[in-house]
Parts: structure tokens; sequence; C-alpha cells
């Protein structure tokens, strides 16, 4: 169906993929997000990458979900971003820490940080609603 609706539409791959990750999250459905993931084939990322999954999910407040795509990262580097972004900063620290790269450690420090600010605060509410 996404298939036939992208054609309809004309869109590069990669604005498609964004709305329609966007459009998902919005509506809660987490399940079906997760079957976009994978609608590139088996062990290919998505056009847009997983880093997009993440943070669409962390700006949904659904962490749990985000760690699914974070794990799916290829990249070491942005895979420990994206965890320490989603919470899980003792998994991202391990990674900079097998990298050997302090620098990196430092940034998971700062990321972590804001992660647990961001939970610390209630959620703005939406004055649009």
């Amino acid at each position: 169906m996404l298939a036939k609706l992208k054609k309809e539409l004309k869109m590069p791959d990669r604005r498609f993929f964004w709305i329609v990750l966007d459009s998902m999250a919005r509506v809660g459905d987490f399940e079906s997000i997760e079957a976009l993931s994978n609608s590139a084939g088996r062990g290919r990322a998505p056009p847009i990458g997983f880093t997009p999954f993440v943070d669409t999910c962390i700006k949904y407040h659904r962490d749990d979900e985000a760690v699914k795509f974070a794990l799916r990262i290829a990249d070491l580097r942005d895979r420990a971003r994206a965890l320490a972004r989603c919470g899980r900063g003792r998994e991202a620290a391990d990674i900079a820490s097998r990298l050997r790269n302090q620098q990196l450690l430092e940034e998971i420090q700062d990321l972590a940080a804001r992660h647990v600010a961001s939970v610390a605060k209630p959620p703005e509410r939406n004055a649009n609603r």
C-alpha cells in the first residue's frame, strides 16, 4: 500500500520515508514503524538510515522503541550517540571505551546528561491540540 502511495505522489524515497515515519509515530503506530524500517530488505538500512527512527521515537517519548533502532545503526560512533540519547549511557560509554575514543566518551556523557534532564522535566503540552 505504501509503495502505491509513494508512486502516486511521485516523491523521492528519502522524503517519503521521513513523512511516513513521522505520521506513523504521531498516531502511535510503532508496529508499522518497525515494518517500515525493514522495508528496504533483510539486512539493509532504510534510505534514511536508522538514526531518524531513533530521533522520531525519542520525539514521541518512546525510548524503548528508540533503543531497538539505535542497536541497528552500523557505525559504532553513531550507535553510541543514539544509545546515549535514548537513555542507555552505560552501553554507549562501553562502545566509546572499546573504540578508545575520549572525545566520543565526553560527547556521550553530555548526551546522557541531556537525556536525564529531559526525563526529569514533564513533557510540554501542545496548545494546538
